[in-house]
This record gives C-alpha cells, structure tokens and sequence, in this order.
C-alpha cells in the first residue's frame, strides 16, 4: 500500500446527502471513470482510517445530454440513470 500524495484533487457532481441513525450525515460523489488514481488513494486513505479535511470549491462546466437512443433504452428499463455527462 503506497502513501498517496498531500493533496487528493479531483471533480465530483454530489450524488446524494443522507442523514443517518444518529444524526450524522453521508454524502455520496460521483466521479468521471477517468478518476481510478483518485478512488485508489481515497480507498488507501480508508484502509488507513485517516480522517480527511475536505475543501470543496464549486467549478462550472458544461453538461452534455447522452444521444436520444440511450434516453429511450433507459425509460424502457425503467433504470433510475443520471444520464449527464463531462464535456471533454
């Protein structure tokens, strides 16, 4: 197991805010399937037990629809999908 860097950085969309049982609060990210270096370190930083200090900055950037013929495929399904996007 490797010590990942000082600084973890990565973009994420927040997927879900949760309260739990005792009042705490979870909250899930979602990253680009680009993002495998990051998910490792933070899967590292688990392992570890290590406590993190979060600093989130919100970024704009443009979101584009997946084509009309995976939106039909989805309503069909009747699969609950964020069919949003990274523009590369």
């Amino acid at each position: 197991m490797t010590k990942p860097p000082s600084v973890i950085k990565f973009q994420a969309t927040v997927y879900k805010v949760q309260t739990l049982v005792d009042n705490g609060l979870r909250l899930t990210l979602d990253l680009s399937e680009k993002e495998l270096n990051t998910a490792k370190a933070m899967m590292e930083c688990k392992m570890r037990g290590e406590l993190l200090e979060i600093a989130a900055v919100p970024v704009t950037i443009k979101l584009t629809k997946v084509d009309n013929e995976t939106k039909k495929e989805t309503k069909r399904s009747g699969a609950r999908v964020d069919r949003r996007r990274f523009a590369e």
